[in-house]
């Protein structure tokens, strides 16, 4: 059997930024907020970069922002919609970048830049600059605050990128429809509440869902369950009336319960690194359905230009 620290040290090494990486990562993120400020400033907005690249817990290789326009909260919700395409509009046009027009509870701008020869994923979503995150006026309204809140916890930022490149070798990582799995977010805060990964995968292995955490409220497991039904109950630490785990689908819930235990038996890089799984061919498909004595038909159309939130349902 391997080495469970050998595993997790080769593990880090791969997954772990490097220092020329963080310092492109570092200059890209100037650039952004450089650009965008003063043509926010117009509106009276304010940007700010969001997401893993400023909490330094993101993975290798993965070169995105999420580039927040805080508005004022005065600003009418209608508003906000027409006002946040025009500055992120302007702000990719200055960036020399493309875009396409997404939609989540308002429209947002999901982009591509180049710079300093490196190319970046940039969401840029508006929101209203909130003074309380319990009163907000949109969903990604606490955004800012979750990102201060895990700035100012996370004592251990590989660990957290341990936990993010396990869930994502076990495809359990992301809270897209597709996947129901774990969020970026959700993983930075067990990485705060258990501190090592080790820890995490000690606990997880024992869950039986459903399962309640919190980081700075006090709640009783009773209350919890009949407030928040799902498998994994993770107390937002910025508003203790939302689950963060809420897209965990019991079963990426007890994947990753099998991935740990499995894990923790047998350390192995695969569960980081897994090879990539080979697609059937016409053939192989067609001997198979012969073998059942049916028969079959293929339709195949281009995809629509549309985001994988909406196209997978």
């Amino acid at each position: 059997m391997a080495d469970v620290n050998k595993v997790l040290k080769n593990a880090i090494s791969k997954i772990r930024p490097s220092p020329e990486e963080k310092k492109q990562m570092k200059n890209a993120m100037k650039h952004i907020i450089d650009t965008s400020t003063p043509i926010a400033k117009k509106f009276n907005a304010t940007p700010m970069i969001c997401g893993s690249s400023v909490k330094n817990t993101w993975l290798a290789g993965r070169n995105e922002f999420d580039l927040f326009i805080l508005f004022s909260a005065s600003v009418q919700k209608a508003k906000l919609k027409d006002y946040g395409l025009v500055v992120g509009k302007e702000i990719i046009k200055n960036l020399k970048g493309t875009y396409v027009i997404a939609y989540a509870e308002h429209p947002y701008l999901r982009g591509k830049i180049k710079h300093e020869g490196a190319e970046y994923d940039i969401d840029i979503v508006p929101a209203f600059n909130v003074k309380n995150p319990a009163k907000i006026k949109s969903s990604v309204d606490r955004t800012p605050y979750h990102v201060k809140f895990v700035k100012d916890n996370m004592q251990l930022s590989d660990e957290a990128r341990l936990l993010k490149g396990f869930t994502k070798g076990i495809g359990v990582y992301g809270a897209d429809v597709k996947t129901q799995g774990f969020s970026g977010y959700l993983c930075e805060l067990l990485s705060i509440n258990y501190g090592r990964f080790k820890n995490c995968l000690k606990d997880a292995s024992t869950w039986r869902a459903p399962v309640v955490i919190s980081l700075n409220t006090k709640i009783k497991k009773e209350e919890a369950f009949k407030k928040f039904k799902a498998p994994l109950i993770v107390i937002d630490p910025v508003d203790p009336n939302r689950n963060v785990a809420a897209a965990v689908s019991i079963e990426s819930f007890y994947n990753f319960v099998a991935g740990c235990k499995d894990f923790s038996k047998n350390p192995s890089s695969k569960y980081f690194f897994p090879d990539k799984a080979k697609p059937y061919t016409l053939s192989e498909v067609s001997k198979e359905l012969r073998k059942r004595g049916t028969r079959w038909y293929l339709i195949k159309f281009k995809r629509p230009d549309i985001i994988d939130d909406t196209l997978w349902p």
